[in-house]
């Protein structure tokens, strides 16, 4: 991490001016460290938000967590699975089995140990959810105090207004009322300034010439916005959307969650949401097609998940090739290669499709892949559209990185097994799974270091 405070020292960030050669500028300053620690959690929801401070409390309550699970794996578990079983054995194994749960004998009283354990940091976990709940529920009821006057706390987005074939126009049908309203209380304020109207036609007559002119710019201005604003235009440019703002949040949310027909496909409503993080291209969409275009992006998804299962059970397959071969024969067609290419070519070609690194450049691609499939699927606000691709990529990584090579790997090991011993598959799949989770962690800490 110090080293990352090396760009912080250079003339181009510095807040004042400084030599452009010098010690100081290669040196790592961990002088962060400590202006990190003394911000406070209103500061950082002041400058930052909501968003940024919940983020914060869960690296926050990821130490907290690791570090208890981690004393007490380190000074209860370990010394138990060290000493107990065959302890003579374990003693001098340089394997790290020794220290794992797979050194205690079956039926064993010292398996209570490890449950108890368990419940622990599980009661532990949420204990430290449940605080974090408390005081997240806390803080987003202060947020929203604060932000009781922002205009999208109070506007709501109404989509697929029905078009009046009469007037020509979107909603001039529930208009009529207000229409007629007004004209009734137009005719009654006239009624009482006609009186006043015969005192002010005196002064109206010196202003002629004057109302001449500008009646006359009036019609000019007419003529060129007509010339410019053409039929085509205004039909192009109309959408059956609108932002309807109401006096109170209860008001505005109350619109928000009830059907205001008996047809669900005509004014929808929804809580708008903050004026810079509307997609505005996307509100030409109409709504009845939103669930055509949220499948289109799910099947383009899984179509991609399908894809990248072939290059990851192909890496895996070529592995594990001898022992493919033993379990699946026509797999002994790939020793062909052989005939064409020299040995040492073909042991370069395996040692590489066998490397981890083919696999990573095409998972580093994905999450750009999956934004931009997102990007089509109807969203109204970036904030939700980056959400959906979030969960996307996480359901991608978890589901087919994770569960496809452990399967994959794993079935090539011990497809033997499993079909002489299918009893045994879900304790197999748990000790593949304990190799498995160690990638990520390691994996994890080399980008962070």
């Amino acid at each position: 991490m110090l080293p990352s405070t090396m760009p912080a020292a250079s003339p181009s960030t510095a807040p004042s001016p400084s030599p452009r050669l010098s010690v100081r500028r290669l040196l790592p300053s961990p002088a962060w460290i400590r202006l990190a620690l003394s911000i406070t959690e209103d500061e950082i929801l002041d400058t930052c938000g909501l968003d940024v401070l919940i983020f914060i409390r869960l690296f926050k309550f990821g130490i907290n967590f690791l570090l208890v699970g981690s004393l007490v794996g380190l000074f209860v578990l370990v010394p138990i699975n060290y000493l107990t079983g065959d302890g003579k054995q374990a003693g001098h194994s340089h394997s790290l089995d020794a220290f794992t749960i797979t050194n205690i004998t079956k039926g064993s009283d010292w398996l209570w140990v490890h449950c108890a354990c368990l419940y622990f940091i599980s009661f532990y976990g949420l204990y430290l959810l449940h605080k974090e709940y408390e005081a997240i529920l806390v803080k987003r009821i202060q947020q929203l105090h604060l932000m009781r006057h922002e205009p999208n706390q109070l506007t709501v987005l109404v989509r697929e207004i029905p078009f009046c074939e009469e007037h020509n126009a979107h909603d001039c049908a529930n208009q009529s009322k207000s229409v007629r309203k007004k004209i009734e209380k137009l005719r009654h304020r006239s009624a009482n300034k006609k009186q006043s109207m015969n005192l002010l036609e005196s002064e109206a007559l010196r202003n002629d010439v004057e109302i001449e002119r500008l009646k006359e710019q009036l019609r000019d201005i007419g003529y060129k916005i007509q010339f410019i604003q053409t039929k085509d235009q205004l039909q192009a440019k109309e959408l059956p959307v609108a932002f309807v703002t109401f006096k109170s949040r209860w008001g505005a949310a109350l619109a928000a969650q009830s059907q205001q027909t008996s047809n669900p496909i005509i004014w929808v409503t929804e809580m708008a949401p903050e004026p810079r993080d509307v997609l505005w291209k996307n509100l030409a969409i109409p709504f009845r097609y939103m669930p055509l275009y949220k499948f289109g992006v799910y099947v383009s998804v899984t179509v991609l998940t399908i894809f990248f299962a072939v290059p990851v059970t192909a890496v895996q397959g070529i592995a594990k090739f001898e022992r493919l071969k033993k379990w699946f024969p026509p797999a002994m067609a790939v020793q062909l290669i052989s005939v064409v290419c020299s040995e040492t070519w073909t042991q370069l070609f395996r040692d590489r499709l066998s490397s981890k690194c083919h696999s990573q450049r095409f998972v580093y691609i994905v999450p750009f892949a999956i934004i931009e499939m997102a990007k089509i699927a109807g969203y109204v606000s970036r904030s939700r559209k980056d959400i959906k691709a979030c969960n996307m990529v996480f359901y991608f990584l978890v589901g087919n990185v994770f569960f496809l090579s452990l399967l994959s790997g794993s079935l090539i090991d011990q497809i033997g097994e499993y079909f002489n011993n299918p009893r045994d598959f879900p304790g197999r799949l748990a000790s593949a799974a304990t190799a498995q989770v160690r990638r990520p962690v390691l994996s994890t800490r080399d980008h962070f270091l």
